[in-house]
């Protein structure tokens, strides 16, 4: 028990006062290959993976240094039926257990320095001052002093000065390695080698709204033009209701809060639309059958857009109201999950004011109390 508390202290403090988070591990193909004794396949293997698979840098991607294809817990879960072929189904099985523990431990390790960034200065003194909980006293005195002004000050100039410099120095470190590589893509171009070689086109719909979205949040919300923030609203939903649900015994309160940043943010653009404009961007599903079902169809919508000025934006107060109301059914999937997002975000980050603002805001319009 002992070493288990040393260990996680000595895993935590570095995050604490480098002001990170624990990342995933990367893991090399070769080494998983030569585990199952299959190391003989490894440039083979390697070979079907670049041309079959996209690569990126959240997943699959290459070690230029020391040579080789690196995957994440999802790049294995991606190139899955690659490595089938090589290792037995047991062995994948395992394999990517064993990468699901580890990816879980991380989000433990996450979820710890989540609460105690989330914690006051005056709680922390409290805790150590009572003895509520000796064992992570030193971690809440290393939490205290990450705080202090300078050593903020410190880790953000650091931080600037890596991201500024680094692909720099990482190149005159390496430049004898790249000097070959790029010799080396010289000649299979002269040669002609490269014109054969076909690169995959990433298919996934979910990664490919991601990646766009990503882009889309990147332009300040001030200087965001009308279509700007359509494409951003667009992407975000699409991107939303088409991300696949991992099943994992253990939830990521960073993960939860940055999708309610997210979410709330396409939520905040819909309320500056009119709309005249929102229905260009999700026109109105065409079925006329809701009254026989009593469901929302076409007509129920177009009675409740006259209860909104055309030219005017929605407006933050009833934007919720409207997205319930309306009649599509990808806003459909997406306003269920803003409202399953609530209820985390109540439940296991402790911030219940959006959720209890919501239930209250449903209650008003139901006339009835709302369990």
């Amino acid at each position: 028990m002992e070493k288990m508390y040393e260990k996680t202290v000595n895993e935590v403090i570095p995050h604490i006062k480098n002001g990170t988070r624990a990342a995933d591990t990367w893991y090399y193909l070769r080494k998983i290959l030569k585990h199952y004794d299959m190391e003989q396949y490894s440039n083979i293997c390697e070979r079907r993976i670049l041309h079959e698979i996209c690569i990126d840098d959240r997943s699959v991607d290459i070690d230029l240094v020391n040579g080789g294809i690196i995957l994440s817990r999802l790049g294995i879960l991606k190139c899955k039926d690659i490595i089938c072929e090589f290792i037995s189904e047991n062995q994948m099985n395992e394999l990517i257990e064993l990468c699901n523990l580890d990816h879980e431990s991380k989000i433990a390790i996450n979820n710890f320095l989540w609460v105690i960034r989330n914690t006051s200065v005056k709680t922390l003194k409290d805790k150590i001052r009572n003895k509520d909980d000796i064992e992570c006293a030193e971690i809440y005195r290393q939490e205290i002093m990450a705080r202090k002004f300078f050593i903020r000050m410190y880790r953000f100039v650091f931080k600037e000065v890596k991201r500024r410099y680094h692909n720099i120095l990482f190149s005159i470190v390496h430049f004898s390695e790249f000097r070959y590589l790029k010799r080396s893509i010289k000649q299979d171009y002269e040669s002609g080698k490269l014109s054969s070689i076909k690169v995959p086109i990433n298919t996934d719909k979910a990664e490919l709204f991601r990646n766009y979205f990503e882009r889309c949040k990147a332009i300040n919300p001030a200087s965001r033009r009308k279509d700007d923030s359509s494409k951003y609203i667009l992407s975000g939903v699409k991107y939303f209701i088409r991300r696949k649900r991992e099943n994992l015994s253990i939830k990521s309160l960073d993960q939860i809060e940055q999708d309610y940043k997210d979410m709330k943010g396409i939520i905040n653009a819909i309320s500056d639309m009119t709309p005249a404009e929102f229905i260009h961007v999700f026109p109105v599903d065409k079925e006329f059958d809701g009254d026989k079902y009593q469901m929302k169809d076409y007509f129920y919508t177009q009675e409740m857009l006259k209860e909104f000025e055309k030219d005017k934006p929605i407006g933050n107060k009833r934007v919720v109201r409207f997205l319930e109301d309306y009649h599509n059914i990808e806003l459909c999937h997406f306003i269920c999950n803003w409202s399953s997002l609530l209820s985390d975000y109540s439940v296991y980050c402790g911030r219940n004011e959006p959720f209890e603002e919501y239930l209250s805001d449903l209650e008003s319009r139901c006339g009835t109390g709302v369990a």
